[in-house]
């Protein structure tokens, strides 16, 4: 099969296993309760005339909630609307992740790295909490920083490559665009231009290289003074900047930090158990590589005995994986990529070595890449995975490491070995592995699509979801019954959707009462918001947040806010069992009562 045919196969391979995995998981995406609430609330509120950052508290980039809104507009509002957007969105960042992996390795390795992406990625669902996909993420800051992200290294690309001159100001507006969404994404970003620019030093002079850095520094900043300059024509400068700035208001924060979710989520709530779990999986990644590259090193040929146990050999490690998950499924999934960041950090230091020895385009444009890979895992280091923040944070690491096990290592043990068809037995092994692998996980997330049986919303609305989605119905049908249009609703301490699928305003600045959010804004200007903007409903929502470090609103935390909503509202309609009280599901409906005012 020639280059092209090949190139035909690959393209067509992922069209479909694209549409696949969209049907397979088609309408179950969402979550009812935690986060996607707000990803489609806040749109919708600000094409009511609510004003981000002033009414309505909010702690990313203002960028995504008026794309959003924006697509609200032109195509009417619903969640399907949304989905379809972000459909669109993973396919270019499947061509995006395909064009850079072809850029820096070959093209079967950008073909592989595509497919785990869609696979792996985009449309999965590995926990009970639906929203850490591509299509309903749980902050859409995540997926459109991504693309954005992906287009800017693309950009930078096609400058080295082609000496496009127009290419550092698309880099520069697309690094822009990028600060408006999420500071980790930033970050990682902006740590590859400055790859770039030491790339261009090298291979093309310091010249070149000042060009390409100042310019991108200068178009970067355009985006940013735009979205300021707007602000500042409905608010004061100084909160005009805290709007722009969005996340990096809170990066240093000690108190958000240091929640117990956030210590687990990074792994350094226990250091010493983190990196033993990263030597003991990392020893398994050795052990596979090893048994595929051992195996491979035999004469191979088709015709001789020997070729029989060649592939079985490096089938080993395949069996291997597929009972290992048998037996503990859920070790591999919290595990499975706890060793990214070291072969992510080998890559990078073999490119940057490369680059200063005898830097080529393609070493240089792995390097650029390898450093956003690496960045991008600083906030999961020493607890990387695919699942929760993984999702959109080990992307390009998993991305990376394909590439790795793909070319780089079969290119360069076929430059030392003995045998010239080392990469046939070789390629088997891995493809084997990965097959292996992308079946596991695709599994998990079949389990979990299959509870998913419960229809949530109506028309443009619809998706499916668990057994909660019932009760969220319940309360949008019993709103639609019992109360005027242009009743307000506060929700606490978190689900939104409530107020989305009903289209009931929430009156108040806070739309979310989990300990974060508490500790962002503060206690006393919520309580603030709800004393000046009084919603005629609240809805007490069961909500256990033991992760937190808090285990119940209004017992643990946020008691003065309960004590407020206790004070002015009457129980009105039960449904389920009674919140934080159990570990049973439940919502309370109150109604204020205006007398206690």
């Amino acid at each position: 099969m020639n280059l092209n045919s090949k190139k035909i196969l690959y393209s067509l391979s992922i069209i479909v296993a694209f549409f696949a995995m969209f049907i397979f998981s088609y309408d179950k995406w969402a979550d009812p309760i935690v986060d996607f609430g707000r990803e489609v609330y806040i749109p919708w509120a600000i094409n009511q005339g609510k004003i981000l950052y002033i009414d309505i508290f909010y702690f990313n980039g203002p960028l995504s909630p008026h794309v959003n809104a924006l697509i609200f507009n032109l195509f009417g509002t619903g969640i399907n609307r949304i989905f379809y957007f972000n459909f669109v969105v993973a396919g270019i960042i499947a061509l995006l992740v395909n064009i850079v992996a072809r850029q820096i390795a070959s093209n079967f390795a950008a073909f592989i790295s595509t497919m785990l992406f869609v696979f792996l990625f985009a449309f999965c669902q590995y926990i009970l909490i639906g929203n850490y996909n591509f299509i309903a993420p749980y902050s859409h800051e995540a997926t459109h920083g991504m693309v954005l992200s992906l287009a800017m290294i693309v950009s930078v690309l096609f400058y080295i490559k082609n000496n496009n001159r127009l290419m550092p100001f698309v880099s520069g507006f697309l690094l822009g665009l990028t600060f408006l969404t999420k500071s980790e994404l930033f970050l990682a970003a902006a740590s590859a231009i400055l790859m770039a620019f030491i790339g261009l030093w090298r291979i093309s002079g310091i010249k070149r290289g000042i060009y390409f850095i100042t310019t991108v520094l200068i178009l970067s900043l355009v985006p940013i003074f735009i979205v300021y300059l707007t602000y500042l024509q409905i608010m004061p400068g100084e909160k005009a900047i805290e709007s722009v700035i969005g996340s990096w208001k809170y990066a240093e924060m000690p108190a958000l930090w240091n929640l117990p979710f956030y210590k687990a989520s990074m792994g350094v709530n226990d250091l010493a158990k983190s990196a033993s779990i990263i030597a003991f999986v990392g020893a398994f990644y050795l052990i596979f590589i090893g048994i595929i590259i051992a195996a491979s090193h035999f004469n191979y040929n088709k015709f001789n005995r020997l070729s029989i146990i060649t592939v079985m050999i490096t089938l080993v490690p395949s069996i291997l994986f597929a009972i290992i998950f048998y037996l503990w499924p859920s070790y591999i999934l919290v595990n499975f990529a706890r060793p990214f960041p070291l072969l992510v950090a080998g890559s990078l230091l073999v490119m940057i070595r490369r680059t200063w020895v005898a830097g080529s385009f393609r070493t240089v444009a792995a390097m650029i890449f390898c450093t956003f890979s690496f960045v991008l895992l600083f906030k999961i280091m020493f607890h990387t995975r695919i699942y929760h923040y993984g999702f959109y944070l080990a992307m390009p690491a998993m991305v990376t490491v394909a590439c790795l096990l793909f070319s780089w290592v079969p290119d360069r043990l076929k430059r030392v070995a003995k045998n010239p068809d080392f990469r046939r037995p070789y390629l088997t092994g891995m493809i084997s592995l990965f097959v292996v692998i992308i079946a596991c996980f695709i599994s998990i997330s079949s389990v979990r699509y299959s509870m998913k049986q419960n229809k949530v919303g109506y028309g443009d609305d619809v998706f499916f979801t668990s057994k909660k989605g019932v009760l969220v119905n319940d309360a949008v049908t019993w709103f639609t019954e019992h109360t005027s249009q242009d009743s307000s609703l506060l929700v606490l301490p978190e689900g939104v959707m409530i107020n989305y699928l009903s289209r009931r305003l929430n009156p108040t600045a806070i739309i979310n009462f989990m300990p974060p959010e508490i500790f962002m804004f503060g206690e006393e200007n919520i309580l603030a918001s709800i004393k000046d903007n009084p919603p005629d409903y609240a809805v007490l929502v069961h909500s256990d947040t033991s992760e937190y470090g808090y285990k119940f609103f209004g017992i643990d935390y946020g008691v003065a806010i309960m004590e407020r909503i206790r004070q002015h509202y009457v129980d009105t309609y039960q449904l389920g069992a009674t919140p934080f009280r159990s570990n049973r599901f439940g919502m309370s409906i109150m109604r204020h009562n205006k007398k206690t005012d």
